[in-house]
C-alpha cells in the first residue's frame, strides 16, 4: 500500500503546548495506527527548518513577530503554499 500523506496546518505546531487544537494533532500523531499514513505538520516558527516528533514530519514556517495579529494570517498562506510545492 502507498504512503498516504496527511497535511495538517494551522495550528501553531507540536509538541502541544499552546491549545486543545495542538494537543489533538499531537494525540493524533503519537497514536497513529497504521504505518501507511505519514502526518506532516505545519509549525509556527522564527527560522525555517524542520524536524521529527511522534514520528509526524514538522516543518516551521518563519514569520516574523513584528506583525502582530497579521502573523497567523500570514503563517497560513505560506503553510498552504508549503504543503501545495509553491514555496
Amino acid at each position: 500500500m502507498s504512503v498516504k500523506h496527511i497535511f495538517i496546518i494551522g495550528s501553531k505546531g507540536i509538541p502541544a503546548c499552546h491549545g486543545s487544537f495542538e494537543t489533538f494533532v499531537d494525540n493524533l500523531a503519537a497514536n497513529k495506527k497504521k504505518e501507511y499514513i505519514k502526518y506532516n505538520v505545519a509549525c509556527l516558527g522564527l527560522k525555517n527548518e524542520e524536524f521529527t516528533h511522534n514520528s509526524a514530519h514538522c516543518f516551521r514556517i518563519k514569520v516574523p513577530r513584528f506583525l502582530g495579529s497579521v502573523r497567523a494570517v500570514v503563517y497560513d498562506i505560506l503553510a498552504v503554499r508549503k504543503v501545495s510545492g509553491g514555496c
